[in-house]
C-alpha cells in the first residue's frame, strides 16, 4: 500500500544537516574549549598545592592536553621538573649523609610525598566536571535550538 501518506522531511533534513556541520566542527569545538578550562581548573589546583623552594618545581606544571579522544573527555597535565615525580610520590634516603645544598645531615630513610597532583585533581574534579557538563550542554543547544 504505497501512497497513502505523504511525509515532508524538508525540516528534518535540515536539523540533520545542522547536526552533521555542528558535530564536525562548532561542537566538538565548544566541547574542546570546556574541557581545556576545566584542565586549567585541575592545573590552578595542583599549582597551588604544590611546595615551593625556589619556585623551579611549581613554574613546570603545564596542560600538555585536553579534549575528547576516544569517546572520553581527556585531561593531561604533567611536570617536567626532574624530581616532580620525588616529591608527588616521597623517596628513599640515606640516613646520616650530609647534604651541602641543605646544610645538614639527612635524618629519616623515607620522605613522604606530597601527593599535589593527586591531592589538587582530587579536589579539583568536581569543579571541572560541572565546567565540562556546562559546555557539552550548551554545545548540543546551540544545535538542538538552531541559533
Amino acid at each position: 500500500m504505497s501512497g497513502w501518506a505523504k511525509v515532508d522531511t524538508k525540516e528534518f533534513e535540515q536539523f540533520a544537516k545542522r547536526v552533521h556541520v555542528e558535530a564536525s566542527g562548532g561542537f566538538k569545538n565548544d566541547v574542546e574549549t570546556s574541557v581545556r578550562k576545566a584542565g586549567d581548573i585541575i592545573l590552578r589546583e595542583v599549582d597551588a598545592r604544590t611546595p615551593v623552594d625556589t619556585g623551579f618545581l611549581r613554574g613546570k606544571w603545564r596542560l600538555t592536553g585536553a579534549g575528547y579522544e576516544h569517546r572520553k573527555f581527556v585531561i593531561k597535565i604533567a611536570n617536567s621538573a626532574e624530581y616532580a615525580s620525588f616529591v608527588e610520590d616521597g623517596h628513599r634516603q640515606q640516613p646520616g649523609r650530609y647534604v651541602p645544598e641543605l646544610g645538614k645531615q639527612l635524618k629519616a630513610k623515607w620522605v613522604p610525598g606530597q601527593h599535589m597532583l593527586q591531592e589538587g585533581t582530587d579536589y579539583a574534579m568536581p569543579y571541572a566536571v560541572n565546567v565540562m557538563r556546562k559546555g557539552v550542554e550548551e554545545a548540543a543547544a546551540k544545535i538542538f535550538e538552531g541559533d
